[in-house]
This record gives C-alpha cells, sequence and structure tokens, in this order.
C-alpha cells in the first residue's frame, strides 16, 4: 500500500508535521513503513480498521506516550494499492480526540474526491529523542 496524506493551503503536512513527541514519531514512521510494505488483504485489519458506521472511513493505530489514531480512507485513485489520511487523531483514556474525527475525515475525504483537497506521498520524519512537555 501507498500511505499518502493531505496537505493544506499552507503546505502543511497532516503526518509529516504533525508536531508529535519523539516515541510517538517513532511509532507513526514504524506505521508508515510497515503499511508501505503490506499489500491490501495484509493492511486491512492489521495495520488500518473500518470504522463502523462510516462506509469509507478507517483508522490506524500507533501507540506512543498518546494513542494515535489518524483517520484514512482507502485509495481514492488506486484503492487496492494506496490509503489516503484525513484527519489527524488520538485516542485517550479509550477517547477519540478530536471526538468529531470521523465526520471530519469524511469531508475531507468528499473535498478529495472532487478536487478540492491536495495529497503527496508521506515522508519519514526524525524522532527526537526528547519527550515533549
Amino acid at each position: 500500500m501507498i500511505p499518502y496524506e493531505l496537505v493544506d493551503g499552507r503546505g502543511e503536512r497532516l503526518l509529516s508535521d504533525w508536531d508529535l513527541d519523539g516515541r510517538e514519531q517513532r511509532a507513526l514512521n514504524t506505521l508508515l513503513l510497515v503499511l508501505s510494505q503490506t499489500d491490501f488483504e495484509q493492511a486491512r485489519n492489521s495495520v488500518i480498521f473500518k470504522i463502523g458506521g462510516h462506509v469509507d472511513i478507517y483508522y490506524s493505530k500507533a501507540t506512543g506516550r498518546t494513542q494515535l489514531r489518524p483517520r484514512c480512507c482507502l485509495g481514492p485513485d488506486r484503492p487496492r494499492d494506496e490509503v489516503t489520511y484525513l484527519v489527524r487523531a488520538k485516542e485517550r483514556d479509550r477517547k477519540t480526540i478530536p471526538r468529531d474525527a470521523n465526520a471530519r475525515a469524511s469531508v475531507k475525504l468528499e473535498e478529495l474526491i472532487v478536487g478540492r483537497c491536495l495529497r503527496t506521498a508521506c515522508q519519514l520524519k526524525q524522532a527526537t529523542t526528547g519527550v515533549k512537555s
């Protein structure tokens, strides 16, 4: 699978520019490496997980000090070969932050499909050794 991420109007990349501590960044990098070396059948339910009630929205799990749960979709150009990350999300105390991450992801997916969003291939970012305060 090829991981992609959205890019906002200021050029900020959804995952590559996410402000994470060292452990979280290493976990995200590992997730992206595993995903990039996994085919569609292997990725489902091991790297990307379906969200009930949202037809086209999935999430990934990366564990650091905080549980990272970025929302994504298959494709949209080649759904068996690509995953596009749509929204940053975390989980604390079994609660998703932001609470409306799934709804936001649905909106971003629609914008992506009609060409109002840009995306680019994900880039790994060097993890720092320190922990954010």
